[in-house]
């Protein structure tokens, strides 16, 4: 449950003004001239909640306008069938 918590909590972070998912139907004029996603995929899982606060604004300072989670730490969020 604490894994899941500051995940939640990167999530919300991450999640702040224009860093949401979004879809094309959302922004028809995707992608835009010119216009650069840049991003990575970061797996919180293992981090403390001050790296993970320490990794986001490196994200951010970074120019990251995309990050993925979760997609390699399945086992943390279901660590048993069902």
């Amino acid at each position: 449950m604490r894994i899941q918590s500051w995940l939640f909590i990167a999530v919300i972070i991450l999640c702040h003004g224009l860093l949401c998912a979004q879809t094309t139907s959302q922004n028809p004029h995707w992608p835009g001239s010119g216009q650069l996603f840049v991003g990575t995929c970061y797996q919180p899982v293992d981090r403390t909640p001050e790296q993970i606060h320490r990794d986001i604004a490196i994200m951010k300072r970074a120019g990251f306008n995309v990050v993925r989670m979760g997609d390699l730490s399945w086992n943390a969020f279901e660590p048993s069938q069902g």
